[in-house]
């Protein structure tokens, strides 16, 4: 019965914590310390503002891969996008907001796979922590009609986190990681329409 919550932008942190409110489940919202330096506006709304349980944010819309991303590894994933899109490749970027199985907006990845046929899911975590393969599940049998691709997972190095900061940098997520699979997944999408 838990929801997970894991807010991007500020007014989804103000959104997610008055839903745990009003949610007669337990909720637990993430809370990223990396996202504390951030600034967004917030909805007409202000501090009353409700994320719905169970939507899906577009955070850019696109054409060629779908990548659903959360939390800090979204904010990297939209810097490489912009990236891409000066190449000519256009990412579709879902934030979920809502990750637990019964939250999780099935319907709103189901449509922006049916658009692109591919998809990428890009997390901030060791691979071996990381819940790719569990949101594999929530979107399969349907998902597998869509890809016209496999499935890409883009997550840090499966070690724990070091206390040097060069080694630290290597062992979290990448971008050089998040483009090589954005463009692998697009090309090999393009290949087979």
């Amino acid at each position: 019965g838990w929801r997970v919550a894991s807010p991007t932008t500020p007014a989804d942190y103000v959104g997610c914590f008055n839903a745990a409110l009003w949610c007669r489940a337990p909720v637990i919202v993430i809370d990223d310390h990396r996202l504390a330096k951030t600034a967004g506006a917030l909805p007409a709304a202000g501090f009353d503002h409700v994320t719905p349980i169970g939507k899906a944010r577009l955070a850019r819309a696109g054409s060629d891969v779908t990548v659903v991303a959360w939390g800090y590894g979204l904010l990297r994933v939209m810097e490489v996008v912009e990236g891409l899109a000066a190449r000519g490749i256009e990412v579709e970027v879902i934030d979920p907001r809502w990750l637990d199985r019964a939250s999780f907006d099935r319907e709103a990845v189901l449509a922006s796979l049916a658009r692109t046929g591919a998809l990428v899911i890009v997390e901030d975590a060791r691979r071996s922590d990381s819940m790719g393969n569990q949101i594999l599940d929530y979107l399969f049998p349907e998902a597998f009609e869509l890809l016209r691709t496999a499935p890409l997972r883009v997550t840090g190095q499966d070690a724990y986190s070091p206390v040097s900061r060069p080694l630290e940098t290597y062992v979290h997520l990448q971008d050089a990681d998040i483009e090589i699979a954005l463009v692998t997944a697009a090309a090999a999408r393009r290949a087979q329409a």
